[in-house]
């Protein structure tokens, strides 16, 4: 019956002891010995049957492997002070299993049959360890096997196999002119599977915070391991990518270890998971450090979960969790001030944060950006704003707010956070000061023209030209801006001009156009000019003029109107 339900295990590659062989020292440069050792093992899997495939609905296999290792080993000292090493093992399985089937018409459990396997087998290793090696006081050498696990599955027609690997490590030690050998377990920890899993709703919404998967771990040497669910998958074999760990001290036994994958991923990533891609135990050890003893792969979970059980994903946070001066040239006064933002993000991807002015107590603003992004994963990560300190020093204001910080995400949505305060009030003179300027190579005479100018003929001012004389006592492009007109009660109106050009050494004029549409549009008659500035080819300032009268009030009506 066993047979006809597809249920037969076979063993196809041998696994090495599960214990420590006793040490064998030797003062002479030969050492031969001998070592028996042997173990076994028991456990219980149980397992749902596809009703259409199987009269049964529920299968329980009782297996039992019991092994034993016969080793011979031979050392042998050579002229170069290194050692021959020769391994011979002989190893030997016996693979006893039972099927129990559950009858649901009598709600019994009826005996399914038995098998049993055994299989021997021998292999030998030869190296040569190094002088150099000896110095070190150490030399070992890592061999990976596998154990196959096969059954027929009725429904597919197919048989699947499952291989469970590990290491086996040899190691060498020589110490004060002794020699120990030491054959080192196939692994210190084994992973005997999922033992349970469940959703986890911990603010009581009706929807799952957390996947907690408890992984059951058979540990022989006590010491640190850090366990590992990789990936999850559905069906159709589409992976969700994440990750959930445990690092923590494990005696001597069996344990259950409970892991934990973020709910809100799974829900965002749209797949119904039916299995894990892979759980790792790692185990440290402090002559080799962290290694990966034991894996194990594509393991079915209890059921198919919806990813609509879980939390959607949530909107990111942002907060300020640092500021700091930054003095890189090591001369007492602050080159930048680098402000830590903390951004939560549910979802992996591609954000920005944007940091918009800083303002003193007052609300005096420094008008200032800073931009910082990265591919960020999910949960805690941290970015990085950096703002010119000279930027800072030149305001005369001294800072202790953000006056805005936007956080964008991967879809461009945009969430905002209004007068952040920084951990203190940063003095402007704490920051380093900015160059003294070069003396100026121009000036603004004071002088100025204006006059209406009709370019289509139909009787409306297309721009108002103001001309700006300026004295050039070195010739150069020069710059020049003109921002907003006032009417004679001194209303804004909203027109602004600029130009530049080479000027030689004398003096001459700038012409700027003001646009006649906007003019009229304003409904305001223009009487004087607000500002005009003059600035080098390097937009060093080299004077500015402000309420200047006009030649004549302007009537808005003289100019263009809008199109």
């Amino acid at each position: 019956m066993l047979l006809s339900l597809g249920l037969c295990v076979a063993l196809v590659a041998s696994f090495a002891s599960s214990a420590f062989l006793t040490s064998a020292t030797a003062k002479a440069s030969v050492l031969h010995d001998v070592y028996h050792d042997g173990d076994s093992e028991s456990q219980w899997v149980e397992m749902s049957l596809d009703p259409e495939c199987y009269p049964f609905t529920t299968a329980k296999l009782h297996t039992h492997i019991s092994w034993t290792d016969h080793v011979v080993y031979h050392l042998a000292s050579d002229a170069r002070g290194g050692y021959h090493v020769s391994l011979r093992f002989n190893h030997h399985y016996s693979l006893k299993g039972q099927i129990w089937l559950y009858d649901s018409e009598s709600e019994k459990w009826v005996d399914g049959g038995r098998s049993s396997l055994s299989i021997s087998s021998r292999e030998s290793i030869k190296a040569h360890v190094a002088e150099e090696e000896l110095k070190q006081g150490l030399w070992y050498w890592t061999e990976r096997k596998a154990v196959s696990a096969s059954s027929f599955n009725p429904c597919t027609k197919e048989w699947e196999v499952r291989e469970h690997t590990f290491e086996v490590r040899y190691l060498l030690k020589f110490s004060k002119g002794e020699i120990q050998f030491l054959k080192v377990l196939k692994s210190p920890v084994r992973l005997t599977g999922v033992v349970y899993d469940r959703g986890v709703d911990t603010d009581g919404d009706g929807t799952y915070d957390y996947l907690e998967i408890g992984v059951g771990v058979k540990v022989d040497v006590p010491g640190f391991y850090y366990i590992v669910i990789s990936d999850l998958r559905d069906g159709d074999y589409n992976y969700i990518r994440i990750t959930g760990t445990q690092w923590l001290y494990l005696d001597a036994g069996s344990h259950v270890v409970d892991l934990t994958l973020y709910g809100p991923r799974i829900r965002g990533s749209g797949i119904d998971p039916s299995h894990i891609g892979g759980i790792t135990a790692n185990y440290y050890d402090p002559v080799w450090g962290g290694s990966a003893f034991d894996s194990l792969t594509d393991i079915p979970l209890s059921r198919t979960y919806l990813h609509t059980e879980f939390d959607a994903p949530g909107a990111p946070t942002i907060s300020i969790i640092s500021d700091r001066g930054i003095d890189t040239d090591n001369n007492g006064f602050y080159n930048y001030l680098e402000i830590g933002v903390e951004v939560r993000v549910d979802v992996d991807g591609v954000y920005r944060v944007m940091l918009d002015g800083l303002t003193d107590d007052a609300g005096n603003l420094i008008w200032t950006v800073s931009i910082a992004g990265d591919y960020l994963r999910e949960g805690t990560n941290v970015l990085y704003l950096v703002i010119d300190g000279q930027t800072i020093y030149y305001s005369g204001i001294d800072p202790s707010r953000v006056a805005s910080l936007t956080l964008t995400d991967p879809d461009g949505e945009e969430i905002s956070l209004r007068d952040v305060p920084l951990s203190r009030t940063y003095l402007h003179t704490e920051f380093e000061a900015p160059p003294p300027p070069p003396p100026p190579t121009a000036a603004l005479t004071g002088f100025t023209t204006d006059r209406g100018v009709d370019t289509d003929g139909n009787g409306l001012y297309n721009y108002l030209e103001i001309g700006v004389e300026v004295r050039v006592d070195e010739a150069g492009y020069y710059n020049v801006i003109l921002y907003w007109l006032l009417d004679e009660v001194g209303n804004w109106i909203w027109v602004w001009g600029s130009d530049s050009a080479y000027l030689d050494v004398g003096t001459q004029f700038i012409y700027l156009r003001l646009d006649g549409s906007t003019i009229r549009a304003e409904g305001l008659n223009p009487a004087y000019i607000w500002w005009i500035s003059l600035y080098d080819e390097n937009w060093n300032p080299q004077g500015s003029l402000e309420h200047i009268p006009l030649s004549q009030t302007y009537l808005y009506t003289d100019f263009e109107e809008p199109p």
